[in-house]
């Protein structure tokens, strides 16, 4: 995108000081027109430069043909650099367009994602409130009567309700299940 802007910044400057060329070539006159040139030729769109030299490059001189610029050549080359400076602009506002409505597709999908992580948080946080709800409950029962309760439930929800019951009444959970399942749980619950 940087080298897009540069570009067009250089090509700019360049059309400017083409531009300031122009001007300047048709406000100096640094050849002037010889009396023995033609009629015909002086009336062409070019003159011939005709100095009677002596000297080399005063020669090579004498045989340039140097084209003769007019006001109206130098409006019509502006417009044509303008014209094409407008179609560089252009280009790069669609190209922009086209990241602009990518980038806001983005956005969007990033919105709605938010939208679906604050539903889960929302949801988590409830879930979390009812667990605690639920291990004060079972912190209440005893062992015996906790342990065809906890037979049905799953590893996850044990360990959750173990968790967020008091530190005193733990114990209970863990006596409650089969010895096998205590050790599971028990591991899950060490990290290992």
């Amino acid at each position: 995108m940087k080298n897009i802007i540069w570009i067009l910044v250089g090509f700019s400057l360049f059309a400017g000081l083409v531009a300031i060329i122009f001007v300047i070539l048709n406000v100096i006159d640094p050849i002037e027109q010889d009396q023995n040139i033609p009629q015909g030729k002086a009336q062409n769109d070019s003159i011939l430069v005709s100095d009677a030299a002596t000297d080399t490059t005063d020669m090579v001189d004498s045989l340039m043909i140097i084209p003769k610029i007019t006001i109206e050549d130098s409006l019509r080359e502006e417009i044509r650099i303008r014209d094409s400076i407008l179609v560089s602009k252009q280009s790069l506002i669609d190209s922009m367009s086209q990241v602009l409505a990518v980038k806001t597709s983005t956005i969007k999908q990033d919105k709605n994602q938010i939208e679906l992580l604050k539903k889960q948080i929302l949801k988590d946080v409830d879930q979390q409130k009812a667990i605690k709800e639920l291990a004060k409950t079972y912190e209440g029962i005893k062992t015996s009567k906790l342990s065809p309760i906890l037979k049905n439930l799953d590893d996850v929800t044990i360990m959750n309700l173990y968790r967020n019951m008091s530190s005193r009444t733990r114990k209970n959970i863990i006596t409650a299940l089969p010895d096998v399942r205590a050790a599971l749980i028990t591991k899950k619950l060490a990290g290992k």
